[in-house]
């Protein structure tokens, strides 16, 4: 399943006017003239080709770059801390640098940017900076032993030698509290809003879309949870770019077991909404498999056809996952 993060300790009151229903849904995804995925095709279905093709990660990130100004990597599990850090490889960087990206955003809280600032005028070392930002990150998911800060770290020199801009990103929608007066319905209500509000994206493109208007020719890679724009509440089409998004599991048996997990109880994957809108690529870590769905741009499956290695044989098959237990949420 979707997993929702929480990379700080600061909580911010946050609130958004917003109209969305999942009444709407329908009326919305008709926007997405793009798309090829059938009207009913479930929530949990990503409608992934049944043949992969074997792709370097930073083969991907290459060839998503001629095809749109925004590229997210969709990160199917924030206890992982190999999916997020998936960008913190060195090839992988290399390729943001080869295909032209101005800008790397990740998320987490916008209220801790000034330590990029301050570490871009050299007033921090890249250790003083991965100390400042690590008092807030040390509880965060996967994070126990300060992977993430300092894979944030890697990529903050990468960016500052590279004369790219690394950004946190994340606006803090989905923060607010219920009162303690509010019981039973009405306390579920307000809940099950909250929850909901977290995937209402419209600060988050409104944010992107000042990085696509302040730098010419911009591009962006993102990183940030995979629920973030598959819910169809108008949020995506507020971006002003392309935008192409790269849901990144572990494995074949991981995606499996995230899907079986919620065809056994969709109930709040329902009521969230999450998987309305489908993922451009789906891709396998561990067998560097590319999927494309029933939602990639023909030009983007083209491209990645053109690049890396070759497609699977005609009679491959993916090896039946050994299922696991979903992570937990």
């Amino acid at each position: 399943m979707h997993k929702i993060s929480n990379f700080t300790v600061i909580v911010y009151i946050f609130f958004i006017s917003d109209s969305y229903t999942l009444d709407m849904a329908p009326r919305l995804h008709n926007d997405f003239s793009k798309s090829s995925c059938p009207a009913g095709l479930p929530l949990w279905e990503d409608g992934i080709t049944e043949q992969p093709q074997t792709r370097k990660f930073a083969d991907v990130i290459k060839s998503a770059a001629k095809n749109a100004d925004i590229v997210m990597l969709g990160d199917t599990n924030h206890f992982d801390p190999d999916i997020h850090g998936l960008m913190a490889k060195d090839e992988n960087l290399q390729a943001l640098k080869d295909g032209g990206y101005t800008h790397i955003t990740l998320e987490v809280s916008q209220r801790m940017q000034h330590w990029i600032d301050k570490f871009n005028r050299d007033e921090l070392t890249q250790k003083q900076f991965e100390d400042k930002i690590h008092m807030s990150l040390q509880v965060a998911q996967s994070n126990e032993d300060g992977a993430w800060t300092r894979q944030i770290g890697k990529v903050a020199a990468f960016a500052k030698e590279n004369g790219m801009q690394l950004a946190f990103i994340d606006p803090g929608n989905g923060e607010n509290w219920c009162s303690n007066d509010l019981k039973g319905e009405e306390l579920a209500a307000c809940e099950l809003d909250n929850d909901r509000d977290r995937f209402r994206d419209a600060p988050l493109s409104t944010s992107l879309n000042s990085l696509l208007k302040e730098t010419p020719n911009a591009k962006v890679f993102q990183v940030y949870g995979s629920a973030h724009y598959s819910v169809d509440n108008g949020s995506k089409e507020l971006l002003e770019g392309k935008s192409l998004k790269i849901d990144v599991y572990k494995s074949r048996a991981s995606y499996e077991a995230d899907k079986n997990d919620t065809r056994q109880d969709p109930s709040h994957v329902e009521k969230m909404g999450w998987g309305a809108i489908k993922p451009d690529l789906v891709y396998m870590m561990e067998t560097q498999d590319a999927y494309t769905t029933c939602a990639t741009p023909p030009a983007f499956a083209e491209d990645l056809t053109k690049s890396g290695s070759e497609p699977k044989p005609a009679d491959y098959r993916p090896a039946p996952p050994q299922l696991q237990a979903a992570p937990a949420r």
